[in-house]
């Protein structure tokens, strides 16, 4: 799949940096890497490795977006490069944001 990233996902990465989370970052090239590895989001939602990275659709006005949980509070925002709907057409996704502060708890 292609990968690609917004500026507002190279400014969240920089914070991680910053704050020295370097397990955090570990598991986020992680997910970058099993995502660069799929074929299309169907391969990447049907994989057991999308459970072991909690890759989930959201709901409600963020139904456009997938989540990975990088840690208890960090969540990546995954979004489809197209508004296609069927799964196996989405072969591009749009790295969006890292979410730092999940339900606002940090």
């Amino acid at each position: 799949m292609i990968v690609n990233y917004t500026s507002k996902y190279k400014r969240d990465y920089k914070k991680l940096l910053n704050k020295h989370m370097k397990k955090e970052i570990e598991t986020l090239e992680r997910i970058i890497m099993y995502l660069k590895l799929v074929g299309n989001m169907r391969e990447l939602l049907d994989n057991p490795y999308s459970k072991i990275f909690h890759i989930e659709k959201k709901s409600g006005n963020l139904k456009s977006f997938y989540t990975a949980r990088i840690n208890e509070k960090i969540r990546l925002f995954i979004r489809p490069a197209n508004e296609n709907l069927d799964l196996v057409y989405i072969v591009e996704v749009e790295l969006s944001e890292i979410n730092l502060n999940h339900y606002n708890d940090g």
